[in-house]
């Protein structure tokens, strides 16, 4: 074999080996991006889990950041399939003594919660009935019975009927909502 064809077939297996090594970096690349989401959502499902509990202070200086959290962790707590269909939402009221408490609401029938639903309740929630928005539950519960709403947060994108409910209760809405249909 002359020069020339040494030179030659060095370059053809030069440039083989490259394909081959870039092929295998695209493919590390690719197990690290997916390590690196897999570790973002549990990061992300471990920081709802643990911040989904509460105190009694955290009521008063950041109601729609505990309403937020619970709900998102409820609506966590349902089966995947479900989660698209059920909406469970949280909201922070108060009394008449200004006491603050947190309340639930979902959008099944009569304040049906599911297994794994049920199981994630806080003590001292409570569950208001209803039938319709889980949203719109809380705010006719909490008028019903004289208690203030302060926030009202879902685990899914709050309407815009809810949001108008919400906001005409005086209540924050720290969840987002759902955008507007194009016309």
């Amino acid at each position: 074999m002359g020069p020339k064809a040494i030179g030659f077939f060095a370059h053809g297996h030069a440039r083989q080996a490259g394909q081959v090594l870039r092929k295998k970096a695209i493919g590390v690349a690719f197990a690290v991006y997916k390590m690196i989401k897999s570790i973002q959502i549990s990061l992300l499902t471990e920081e709802t889990t643990l911040t989904a509990s509460y105190t009694q202070a955290e009521l008063f200086i950041e109601p729609g950041r505990v309403a937020r959290l619970r709900a998102t962790a409820l609506q966590e707590a349902l089966s995947p399939p479900s989660r698209t269909r059920v909406t469970m939402a949280a909201a922070v009221v108060e009394d008449s003594q200004e006491n603050r408490r947190v309340i639930i609401g979902t959008s099944e029938p009569n304040g049906y919660l599911r297994p794994g639903v049920k199981s994630a309740l806080q003590p001292g929630e409570s569950v208001v009935p209803g039938y319709g928005h889980a949203e719109a539950n809380i705010v006719a519960w909490a008028t019903k019975n004289d208690d203030r709403v302060i926030a009202v947060a879902a685990g899914r994108p709050i309407c815009e009927n809810c949001v108008g409910a919400i906001e005409d209760a005086g209540a924050l809405v720290p969840s987002p909502k759902k955008s507007q249909p194009r016309s």
